[in-house]
């Protein structure tokens, strides 16, 4: 009997008087998911319980209830989860939009392309991260430490991409490439749909007391949120080894057997230990602070329900055990990463890149509201659709709601409700206010841009709107109540339709029609959401899936179709002619990185950091290193002048190089062949360093023509 309600399976109600003593009438398990009873359990309970003490362990469980419910729908879910990852891997189904390349080689209509369209803003994926990995395939040997492929004097592939060394264990997003590049690219992508949605699918669970089609329109709303999309997953690892570690350390502190304390010790710690070794700060700070602040309030708010923990000594061994894990696994990362991590961190850009705040802009953060991105082309100061990315949010209007009902019916809120109020009053501080220089870097928020803390906002806002709607209880006043309600959704309205004015003043496309039409949707939600309707939710889930889905194309391989292009071809059957050549393009920031993809050596390109001894070749006396001491995407443009060379940046990741073709520093860099663009042909057509190729309509290859005779 004891062991049917530890697990959490039905008991019948005479079975139940049997055992504990209460009337068959009242129902405390069911009624505890709805009152504020559950959170202040009387003291009384404890006189029910059977005196022995693996009784009264039990009895609080049971009266708790599950944590985590597995039941017959969510290893439905789970196998379902399963089953498609594996299928849309194995049939190298991805979402990338490196079909951009065949679009810039001269093929408009690659066959990759299942649906949808590649889109070209992606600039992050297919000209920067993507051509870093495929790089590592082509290198001989395959997967080092350090590509030489890379720049003149190659990078350290720890901090860009899959290599063979032990901490590549620590990075499963790049696992499938030791397969291939296209099951590379599919594995990775769905890993970061299906992690990033059964993690918060398992966190939304534990906030809501196990309400499953909450929790799943939830993680569908987030995963569907423009932020999530429009940057095309890539902060989807971030979330969900966040999200997976705070699952796990809350069951290694509430787990009733051995076994399972031993198991979320270890996969807390490999989550741990992934997160904190992927490096992109801005979002480490804020989904750290996030789930440490709601593992701190989910922990006080079970023990307040009554939940046991005993196995002290145990549970505190699985903790310190997966903290040194932690520890010891980055202490490792940055010792063998330690010469590009100390080149990155005295940069200009990103290693100087501090902030104190205060500039966020309303308009940044509410544009989603309107769905812009459906329809607008010119997107003025926010600059592009990725960078405008937000949510739709309507958090403040639910935190006005939250104080009334505790001031004016003393409905206190549960603890995650308080401590995601509390983290979004935080953001809304440091976004829109700043804080003190000295409290910015002792917190390390000096290193989050106030544009990135985006991230957090949506995830806090779902999490306190599930648990919101799960604590929502009937008021005193139904109707008073409904009034309340209806009075705040409508300021919401009015709110809304004054923010899309001011958006629609940076954004001219966005019609005063579109900013009254989601002005009156964001009341109907918010009046929802206030009123504790569930299906709020998956009207959220449903506007995100609208404005969204378009987004990101749905795509079959895509590699070896870039590395038949016409333009392909030709340079590697020159780079086999000459054997490992080294290249220059004079072009903008796309070209010179189709070098990594087909696995020839380009010296320009992103520089994920400074490469040093390039640079000193061009610059001996140390001219301009404060332009190029930054990670860069360097450009080579062509300058008429006798022996002309300048070096500047004009943006904070972009080194632009001008540079006669005939001085003598940019001879000394030893290439072997140039391919540049359009005009620029007419500088190599003059001079008599170098030979005439071949063209492929403004593409045009010369090999530089050695006096000495060597390669």
């Amino acid at each position: 009997m004891r062991d049917r309600i530890a697990s959490g399976q039905p008991v019948s109600r005479k079975r139940r008087k049997q055992h504990d003593g209460r009337p068959s009438a009242r129902r405390p398990e069911k009624h505890s998911a709805h009152s504020q009873a559950d959170e202040n359990p009387p003291a009384s309970a404890a006189h029910h319980a059977p005196a022995t003490a693996p009784a009264k362990r039990n009895a609080g469980d049971h009266h708790t209830g599950p944590l985590l419910s597995f039941d017959k729908r969510h290893k439905t879910l789970l196998a379902v989860i399963l089953a498609l990852w594996c299928l849309l891997s194995l049939c190298q189904f991805h979402g990338y939009s490196i079909a951009a390349w065949n679009k810039l080689l001269g093929d408009p209509q690659p066959t990759s392309v299942l649906w949808g369209e590649a889109q070209n803003i992606r600039l992050d994926d297919w000209i920067v991260s993507i051509p870093f990995i495929l790089s590592q395939r082509l290198h001989q040997p395959r997967f080092p430490v350090f590509n030489t492929l890379i720049s003149e004097q190659g990078v350290n592939m720890l901090i860009c991409g899959p290599s063979r060394h032990p901490t590549t264990l620590l990075r499963p997003t790049d696992w499938g490439y030791f397969v291939s590049d296209g099951f590379g690219l599919a594995w990775k992508w769905w890993l970061g749909v299906f992690g990033l949605f059964y993690s918060c699918f398992l966190v939304f669970m534990i906030v809501s007391r196990n309400r499953f089609g909450l929790s799943v329109t939830a993680a569908l709303a987030l995963l569907f949120s423009p932020f999530v999309q429009f940057w095309a997953m890539n902060c989807a690892v971030f979330i969900l080894f966040a999200a997976f570690g705070f699952v796990a350390a809350v069951h290694v502190l509430f787990a009733r057997t051995t076994r399972n304390i031993v198991i979320n010790s270890a996969l807390f710690g490999y989550c741990g230990a992934v997160f904190t070794t992927t490096l992109y700060p801005p979002y480490q700070v804020t989904l750290g602070y996030l789930f440490l602040i709601l593992l701190i309030a989910v922990t006080i708010q079970e023990v307040s329900r009554g939940r046991c923990v005993d196995r002290i000594a145990m549970r505190t061994l699985g903790l310190s055990a997966a903290l040194l894990f932690i520890a010891a696994a980055t202490a490792y990362f940055l010792i063998e990463a330690r010469d590009a991590l100390e080149l990155m961190a005295h940069t200009v850009y990103p290693g100087n890149r501090v902030t104190v705040g205060g500039s966020l802009r309303d308009v940044e953060l509410f544009n989603a509201n309107f769905f812009a991105a459906k329809f607008v082309t010119d997107w003025g100061d926010l600059r592009s659709i990725c960078r405008a990315a937000s949510y739709v949010l309507i958090f403040p209007v639910v935190l006005l709601k939250i104080a009334w009902d505790w001031l004016a019916d003393h409905r206190r809120p549960t603890w995650p409700i308080l401590s995601m109020c509390a983290f979004l009053g935080v953001l809304l501080v440091w976004g829109f206010i700043g804080v003190p220089p000295v409290v910015a870097k002792i917190t390390l928020l000096s290193r989050v841009p106030e544009i990135r803390s985006i991230l957090g906002y949506g995830i806090a806002e779902m999490i306190l709107l599930v648990a919101y709607v799960s604590w929502r209880q009937p008021s005193k006043s139904p109707a008073r109540d409904r009034a309340v309600c209806g009075t705040l959704a409508a300021l919401w309205c009015a709110a809304m339709i004054f923010e899309g004015l001011r958006v629609q003043a940076v954004i001219p496309d966005l019609s005063t029609t579109r900013v009254c039409v989601f002005g009156a949707a964001s009341c109907a939600i918010a009046f929802l959401v206030l009123s504790g309707r569930p299906i709020a939710i998956a009207c959220l889930a449903a506007l995100g899936i609208y404005g969204t889905i378009w987004f990101n194309p749905l795509a079959k391989g895509g590699v070896d179709s870039i590395r038949n292009q016409p333009l392909s071809r030709t340079i590697v059957d020159l780079d086999r002619t000459v054997g490992q050549s080294r290249w220059a393009v004079f072009s903008g920031i796309r070209l010179p990185n189709l070098f990594r993809v087909i696995g020839v050596h380009a010296v320009n390109g992103v520089h994920p950091y400074p490469q040093f001894d390039f640079w000193k070749k061009l610059d001996p006396d140390g001219q301009f290193v404060d332009a190029y001491n930054r990670y860069a995407h360097v450009i080579f443009k062509t300058d008429k002048r006798p022996r002309a060379l300048t070096i500047f940046s004009n943006a904070t990741d972009s080194v632009t190089v001008r540079v006669n073709p005939d001085n003598p520093e940019f001879l000394a860099l030893d290439l072997d062949f140039i391919l540049c663009l359009g005009r620029q042909k007419n500088h190599f057509d003059r001079s008599t360093s170098y030979r005439h190729i071949t063209s492929f309509g403004q593409a045009h290859i010369y090999q530089v023509v050695r006096q000495d005779n060597t390669r």
